[in-house]
């Protein structure tokens, strides 16, 4: 699962992936295109743009094929988590592991 972004984060994705788009239709129509001229009409870091034209993955997918859990065990760790704070009660990060190993 990926990680939660926050607004800003989620604006400058999308106009990275619009100016990928527009990359690569640039390229198609007249063969040449400037990484600079879209990054600057986009307003997205030019390297950053270059690395993702290439096939690198943005830094909230990079990694998530490292993670352990699938989405349901991750779902039932999450509610045992919330009916244990309900009941007043602070899971401890051993206890959470001890689960986590369990499921």
């Amino acid at each position: 699962m990926t990680r939660a972004k926050c607004r800003e984060s989620a604006e400058k994705e999308s106009r990275m992936q619009q100016a990928i788009v527009t990359f690569r239709e640039k390229q198609k129509r007249s063969g040449t295109a400037s990484v600079r001229a879209i990054a600057k009409e986009f307003n997205v870091p030019r390297s950053t743009l270059q690395d993702r034209i290439g096939g690198k993955p943005a830094r909230n997918q990079a990694h998530e094929q490292l993670m352990h859990l699938t989405k349901v065990e991750e779902t039932e760790l999450v509610n045992w988590i919330t009916t244990l704070t309900q009941r007043g009660y602070a899971p401890r990060y051993r206890t959470m592991r001890e689960l986590a190993e369990f499921i």
